[in-house]
């Protein structure tokens, strides 16, 4: 191995997360999410990136493993201990039966066309037990900063969610208890904040609103996953 491979790994990381939160403040928007695993044992997170959510299962000794199609984000997830496997979602669940009681799918469905994300949700039914839960986290178009420029920053993206269609979709997949918010943002830096609230307060609903989480379970009476 040459000397610097791990550099040019960190430096190839780095650059696909360039647009996306640091790590620390990446923790404390997720954080929030822990709270719909309460009680879990086997958690999976779809799209697992550097590992930040599997390290906030870890804290409160939730049972977390990780699947990413990037082998640099994997390795990462590794060297910290936690379980990952590079793969596709919709391939890597194929031969998870009923296997997890919770799975996060954060900032993957708006790399999807519709019918993808159809075949990834119906995927996710399959691989959670019964009373299993689905929490689905993507950038809110509602949110005018959001569907103006920053969903576009990424070329992966394909085409952004509204949640009252992935309710929708998750109602026709056979999921239940569906429920969506659009938690409140913050700016990252102090001198943002009289701006930040002079739009907030012009523009109401429609600005500071950045992500939409739609949670969904799988009923109890579902049948067995064939």
């Amino acid at each position: 191995m040459r000397p610097d491979t791990h550099d040019d790994a960190a430096r190839q990381l780095a650059d696909a997360y360039r647009f996306s939160l640091p790590e620390a403040r990446l923790q404390l928007q997720q954080r929030r999410l822990t709270q719909y695993f309460s009680g879990r044992h086997a958690v999976l997170d779809i799209g697992c990136g550097r590992g930040v959510f599997l390290d906030l299962l870890r804290e409160r000794g939730i049972g977390g493993e990780g699947v990413d199609v990037m082998p640099d984000a994997v390795a990462r997830c590794r060297a910290k201990g936690h379980p990952a496997e590079v793969g596709e979602a919709v391939e890597f669940l194929t031969d998870k039966f009923e296997r997890y009681d919770g799975i996060l799918c954060s900032h993957v469905i708006e790399h999807l066309e519709f019918e993808p994300a159809t075949r990834l949700l119906a995927r996710c039914f399959r691989a959670l037990a019964a009373g299993g839960r689905l929490v689905i986290v993507t950038p809110n178009p509602r949110d005018l900063s959001i569907i103006g420029e920053v969903f576009w920053l990424d070329p992966t993206h394909r085409r952004p969610y509204p949640a009252v269609l992935i309710e929708s979709m998750l109602a026709s997949t056979g999921f239940v208890a569906i429920e969506s918010s659009a938690p409140l943002g913050r700016p990252a830096r102090r001198r943002e904040w009289p701006g930040w609230l002079v739009r907030k307060i012009a523009l109401g609903s429609y600005f500071g609103n950045p992500e939409s989480i739609v949670v969904a379970s799988k009923p109890d009476g579902a049948p067995p996953a064939d």
